[in-house]
């Protein structure tokens, strides 16, 4: 299941992107949560909305997060990697080395 899941770039990328961000997501659901049951209606929390409120929260988690990242100091809050911009000459290299390999 693993290698179907690498060859369809569209389920990858968000699985990767919730690796990446995992802890962070982690430490932040609890306050979202509080802020959705403050601000949302109790005809909200429904057995049938439970995956909706979980993509909600992953969602919020992720934005989150990733705006807490553009703070200097940051890491030291929320335990996820800072964002890289990768040079050209580094994604060359690489993508020859896989090449040949």
């Amino acid at each position: 299941m693993y290698l179907l899941l690498t060859k369809l770039k569209v389920i990858k990328k968000p699985l990767m992107v919730i690796g990446q961000y995992s802890m962070g997501i982690y430490l932040v659901h609890p306050m979202t949560l509080c802020l959705m049951v403050e601000y949302l209606p109790s005809s909200v929390w429904t057995v049938g909305n439970i995956p909706l409120l979980f993509l909600a929260v992953m969602v919020i988690g992720v934005v989150f997060i990733r705006l807490l990242q553009f703070i200097p100091l940051s890491s030291y809050v929320i335990p996820v990697p800072k964002i890289k911009k990768a040079r050209p000459a580094q994604d060359a290299s690489a993508e020859r080395q896989l090449r040949s390999a």
